[in-house]
């Protein structure tokens, strides 16, 4: 009932001789650290939907886990390339099963695209199930970046660092 997804957009230069955009299959080093955060935060990467980089996580707080290192790793990762250009946006959301109607691709794909470098947003079902962790700082994302289409939906942003830190990104 807790499960949760991630999907992650980055903005990164593409590997030499490549215009595709970066998925799990990437033969890059900064994926590969993302795939490895994901394992170690008890999630697996979802392989269907190469459009999406995605995973799959047991439980709301392991995917918040594994957005939070997602960002501090990339920090990490700028500190020892500067000026590279680098920064992820990552969407927590419930995975669509037979029971619930969650996140289409297009949504995510939406939501992902109006993101900035930096953000951590979660879907309105995880934010609810997020309120009682103590110190976890969340805030409303302002309604007009959250118009998909004809309805709305509601997201709120995980403010992890401070603002300086995300200038880097």
């Amino acid at each position: 009932a807790d499960a949760t997804d991630i999907a992650v957009r980055l903005w990164a230069p593409k590997p030499p001789g490549s215009s595709a955009a970066l998925t799990w299959k990437t033969d890059s080093v900064l994926i590969y650290m993302i795939a490895d955060l994901v394992g170690a935060s008890h999630g697996r990467i979802a392989e269907e939907s190469l459009a999406i980089m995605s995973a799959h996580f047991d439980g709301s707080r392991q995917a918040i886990v594994a957005a939070k290192r997602i960002q501090t790793s990339l920090l990490e990762f700028l500190a020892c390339r500067p000026g590279e250009g680098i920064g992820a946006a990552v969407l927590l959301y419930r995975p669509r099963t037979s029971d619930s109607a969650g996140f289409s691709g297009e949504t995510i794909q939406q939501a992902l695209g109006q993101a900035k470098p930096g953000q951590i947003l979660l879907a309105e079902s995880v934010s609810e199930r997020l309120r009682d962790v103590p110190s976890l700082p969340l805030r409303t994302v302002s309604a007009q970046t959250t118009i998909m289409g004809e309805r709305q939906i509601e997201l709120t942003e995980l403010l992890w660092t401070t603002p300086d830190r995300l200038a880097l990104l």
